[in-house]
């Protein structure tokens, strides 16, 4: 399914509110990337509520510029649907990561925590500064900081997201009287009480996440909402002493969820700086190692059928675009053979014009032009007589009688055979080099010759 320049390949996770599929954004030049694209359930596409709500996360989120912070790049609207574009980062939540070391028998390292919890607090402490383009400041409460919500890359780093239901100075949306925004066991006593709420709201938060990381276990927690509820109200607490840590990470959480706001770290940024104090973070190759070896096996499965997705619509575009270039024989049989033989038409051409080539060149070759002429005979025939008499004679001399006289009386020449040893002179002349005489023919006879195979091949051997 394509939206706008955005092909969804993937889902990656559904909530209460909409689905985020993995998808890819193309563009000119070759240019593609792997997006997240976050869509509203089809039942609350058209409420307008919802809809304001996402236009409210992407209004906050697209103005925090920090790498702890997922930043979105788009809003489409398509075909009455509003999505959300955002950037993909290979990762799992920190749910799962937490997950994965208890049932591997484990705990994540409190470096390894304090990483994590320290990129959440630099994240949080970015939104609540942000402002906006006239310089204002929005006054952002990010309201639902859970495990949920933090995303650990492969690369080592810790990402806060969904703005969804973040407070700002400005909204689309309005929350009504009694509503609750965010997850109950991580809701501050003011939250909960339905008061105004600022960022101190999301330190509880934190506080009660970093708990939950290095323990494995809620902060708050009970059979049911109603006792989770009433152990916040109360501010009761539990101990991290029970997991080998020492007091004062105890007194970090207990300062952090405070039931009295004021009691609080007044920023993100000091609450971050107490926790590098009593727990020297990790570093992000460190986090990086612990992600891989607990969760490599869903990473790289995820990595795997993204791949099959992205080669089968890439397979799927070819094929498209073959058959709007070259359409079957199928769909247009006589479309297809008048442009099969258009095609042929220039080969035919030129392979008649090679062969009449080639023909012109072997005529040239073989009866090319005849340079050398024969000498006028006029009396053809008994010149041949003469010649074949004087050929005879030289090869044939006459035998010599045993017995007879040492010597015979020759008789005297004839006008016959003078003009036999003219024509024998003439023969035994040395041959003028003659340009036609290697395209000569001999003559297909014996004995005699014509005058047209004089004129083809003039001087007889």
């Amino acid at each position: 399914m394509r939206i706008g320049k955005y092909e969804l390949l993937s889902e990656l996770a559904s909530g209460g509110m909409g689905t985020v599929h993995v998808s890819r954004q193309t563009g000119d030049g070759g240019f593609s990337r792997l997006v997240v694209v976050k869509r509203l359930h089809a039942h609350l596409a058209n409420e307008s509520e919802f809809r304001n709500m996402v236009r409210d996360e992407a209004m906050v989120a697209s103005q925090i510029r920090h790498p702890n912070v997922v930043p979105v790049l788009d809003v489409v609207e398509h075909e009455n649907e509003i999505c959300l574009v955002m950037e993909y980062v290979p990762s799992v939540p920190l749910s799962v990561l937490i997950r994965a070391a208890k049932a591997n028998g484990e705990l994540l390292p409190a470096p390894v925590v304090s990483r994590i919890i320290g990129d959440v607090l630099g994240g949080l402490h970015a939104a609540h500064e942000v402002r906006d383009l006239s310089g204002n400041l929005l006054e952002v409460v990010h309201r639902d900081v859970s495990p949920q919500n933090v995303l650990v890359g492969v690369d080592g780093c810790a990402r806060l997201i969904d703005f969804g239901i973040a407070k700002a100075a400005v909204r689309y949306a309005r929350t009504k009287s009694g509503d609750l925004k965010g997850k109950i066991s991580f809701m501050s006593p003011e939250q909960l009480q339905r008061k105004e709420v600022d960022r101190r709201a999301d330190i509880f938060a934190a506080g009660a996440l970093l708990f939950e990381t290095l323990s494995g276990t809620p902060l708050f927690d009970g059979m049911d909402e109603g006792a989770i509820l009433l152990g916040i109200l109360m501010g009761k607490s539990r101990s991290l002493s029970a997991y080998g840590l020492p007091p004062e990470v105890d007194e970090l959480v207990t300062k952090a969820t405070e039931k009295d706001r004021e009691e609080r770290f007044a920023t993100a940024r000091l609450f971050e700086e107490a926790l590098e104090a009593t727990i020297p973070p990790a570093s992000s190759h460190e986090v990086a190692a612990i992600v891989q070896r607990l969760c490599g096996t869903t990473i790289d499965e995820r990595r795997e059928l993204i791949r099959a997705r992205v080669e089968e619509s890439e397979r799927r575009a070819f094929e498209t675009v073959e058959a709007t270039s070259y359409p079957s024989s199928a769909t247009n049989p006589s479309t297809t053979t008048a442009t099969k033989s258009s095609r042929r038409w220039p080969f035919l051409i030129a392979g008649s014009v090679a062969t009449i080539a080639a023909f012109a060149f072997l005529s040239r070759a073989t009866w090319g032009p005849r340079d050398i002429k024969a000498s006028p005979n006029p009396s053809s025939e008994s010149s041949s007589a003469a010649i074949e008499a004087t050929r005879d004679a030289s090869t044939n001399p006459p035998p010599t009688l045993s017995g007879s006289a040492p010597s015979a009386t020759l008789p005297a020449p004839s006008a016959s055979s003078e003009a036999s040893a003219k024509i024998s002179g003439v023969l035994r002349a040395p041959l003028p080099a003659q340009k036609g005489l290697k395209n000569g023919r001999r003559s297909g006879r014996t004995g005699s010759s014509s005058s047209s195979d004089l004129k083809t091949f003039p001087y007889a051997k």
